[in-house]
């Protein structure tokens, strides 16, 4: 449930009328034609506008325009400025755009805005979070009450544990927007903050939850403790609230408190909690992981695929705005690959490589997709890359085992090269498993499964490839250093 922890949600699970839909097409279609100049004017009409759903559609604008991987709109936000130094709206657009690559350049696991575990990676991370620093405070400096600045400035706070002051900024926040969503926000900051999670989360909802027009502190407290999984009495009590009340707007966290506590059996009412959390902006991962579990409560084993339709659908409007996300192309690839259509898989999956090169899941994925299209030599080149970003990590194991699997359904026999580079797999995944012994769980026990192809592989190795079987597990490792120009000699990788 991490990704609960880390989440900082910006957008409110409501309606939108026609009128946010033609402010936010008008401000899509600046970014698009590069109209730096009516876009600086219009932001900065509407950072000045206080009635709450111009309030709700600027946070919307910064979250799904702002914070975006989209090629034009970044190039957009680029030269509004550079022309505009000094526009406080461009500096908080540019923040958000700043946070966005904070994620796109952070681990490929939980909410992405942890520092990776390769070191060849974590400099680019640090550069970018330092890059959101800047930005996130000098927008604050120059524009103190625009909403955007706030929330940019709040959420790298995060990145400051114990340090540094929120309280006058709070104030400002809650003078200026008094909503549930603000104080969403000033809690996601001060958990994320803190040693002790559940005082501040406590701290936080009392000072300011009854401050909101329809929230008030029992609501406050109860989206605290699941949406950031804290302390265990705070859980129950937060559970025991929840049952007494019947509010929409809960439907995510109730969700949430089912897969902690248990309770909910009712099939139709587990798949609508579980989709209620399409709501906003899921990690696709977590999403699968959920449905598996519904699929699971209520001996529903079709649900998972029907998660993954549903999910597809919402990542294709997502999608829109974000046409980089490596999390969701590489989702909607695996899909694709499901369905066969591999030229389309393909397609996505180099679209997913712009920014998620790094991440061993992806290699995964390109390499089961030729070999369901049975190119395996091609995919063992995707192999050997995901052995490589796997480093010294238990994952190996499941990496061979997957390499294993598609050389044995394979209709054509495998070239020498594809069967040692299967061996040299195996001889480290025991190396691996020698050296964590039972810190690697049950995945190490001679009677798992994954553990038992290994050991399969390697009784081969004299015959197939004798020559390993007198190198030292120490000469066999793969080189960690993945760059983008290592990744681009077997895949084009487009221009960023």
């Amino acid at each position: 449930m991490k990704l609960w922890t880390l989440t900082f949600a910006l957008v409110l699970a409501l309606p939108w009328n026609a009128a946010f839909a033609t402010d936010i097409d008008e401000v899509r279609t600046l970014l698009l034609n590069g109209d730096v100049d009516r876009l600086d004017a219009t932001m900065s009409e509407l950072s000045k506008d206080t009635e709450a759903s111009r309030i709700h559609l600027y946070r919307e604008i910064s979250d799904t325009l702002f914070r975006s991987s989209h090629p034009t709109y970044l190039a957009t936000l680029a030269d509004w400025l550079e022309q505009k130094p000094s526009s406080g709206t461009a500096l908080s657009a540019n923040a958000w755009a700043a946070i966005n690559n904070v994620y796109l350049t952070g681990s490929p696991y939980g909410s992405g805005f942890e520092m990776p575990n390769l070191h060849e990676f974590q400099q680019r991370w640090i550069q970018s979070r330092q890059r959101a620093f800047e930005l996130a405070e000098q927008a604050l400096r120059t524009d103190q009450r625009n909403i955007s600045a706030i929330d940019a400035w709040l959420f790298m706070q995060r990145f400051k544990p114990a340090k540094g002051e929120t309280t006058h900024v709070a104030t400002r926040l809650m003078s200026i927007a008094p909503n549930r969503q603000s104080i969403r926000n000033l809690v996601a900051t001060n958990v994320g903050r803190a040693q002790v999670r559940g005082r501040a989360a406590i701290d936080t909802c009392h000072s300011y939850a009854n401050l909101a027009q329809d929230y008030n502190r029992t609501l406050c407290m109860i989206e605290a403790a699941f949406e950031h999984i804290l302390e265990n009495d705070l859980l129950d009590q937060a559970g025991k609230e929840l049952a007494k009340i019947d509010d929409p707007r809960l439907d995510t966290v109730r969700f949430v408190a089912e897969n902690i506590q248990g309770g909910e059996k009712d099939a139709t009412a587990l798949f609508r909690l579980h989709r209620s959390t399409l709501a906003r902006r899921v990690e696709p991962g977590e999403y699968i992981g959920t449905a598996q579990r519904v699929a699971w409560l209520t001996d529903t084993p079709d649900y998972v695929e029907t998660a993954h339709d549903e999910l597809s659908g919402q990542l294709d409007q997502w999608l829109r705005d974000d046409p980089l996300n490596p999390r969701y192309l590489l989702h909607k690839s695996y899909v694709l690959q499901q369905r066969s259509e591999y030229a389309a898989a393909r397609k996505v999956w180099k679209q997913a490589l712009v920014h998620g090169w790094p991440d061993l899941n992806l290699w995964i994925i390109g390499a089961m997709t030729e070999f369901h299209d049975e190119n395996l030599s091609e995919g063992a080149k995707y192999i050997e890359v995901a052995a490589a970003a796997a480093g010294n990590k238990i994952e190996l194991l499941s990496v061979h085992q997957m390499f294993d699997n598609a050389i044995k359904k394979s209709h054509s026999p495998p070239q020498d090269g594809v069967l040692c580079l299967r061996a040299r797999i195996a001889l480290l995944s025991k190396g691996l498993c020698d050296v964590y012994g039972q810190m690697a769980g049950s995945i190490c026990r001679p009677d798992h499964p994954v553990f038992k192809s290994v050991t399969d592989t390697i009784s081969l190795v004299p015959k197939n490839c004798p020559r390993l079987s007198e190198t030292p597990v120490s000469e066999l490792t793969f080189s960690s250093t993945l760059t983008k120009e290592v990744a681009g000699t077997l895949v084009n990788i487009a221009a960023e």
